[in-house]
């Protein structure tokens, strides 16, 4: 079961990376990343908690921002918005790297 489990969420893992890659290419918006990282964190299976908590706290920020964004400035981005999204962007490609790379880091342990 758990090399299943690997197989898929590695699956999961291309495609995170793959949504990165769109947004940072200008093919997909920070709604569509948003939305796109969070349906594939929730389809990701046995995850330890440590790297759930860590994916959500780079996730919030990119929320956050895009929310005061659209909030309080008619959703343009200003420069220390776009500082602020890069450094999550580029937190959670590291994490989602490495965790497909490791094949287990991010998985519960049995």
């Amino acid at each position: 079961m758990i090399e299943a489990n690997l197989t898929y969420n590695q699956r999961q893992y291309q495609r995170m990376i793959a949504s990165i890659d769109a947004y940072e290419s200008g093919q997909m918006s920070l709604p569509k990343l948003i939305d796109n990282l969070d349906a594939l964190l929730g389809c990701l299976e046995n995850l330890s908690g440590e790297w759930y908590d860590s994916f959500m706290g780079e996730w919030t920020v990119l929320e956050e921002v895009y929310a005061v964004a659209l909030d309080r400035k008619g959703g343009r981005l200003e420069d220390d918005d776009l500082r602020k999204i890069a450094s999550a962007v580029n937190a959670i490609r590291i994490m989602v790297s490495d965790a497909a790379l490791s094949r287990v880091d991010a998985l519960e342990v049995a």
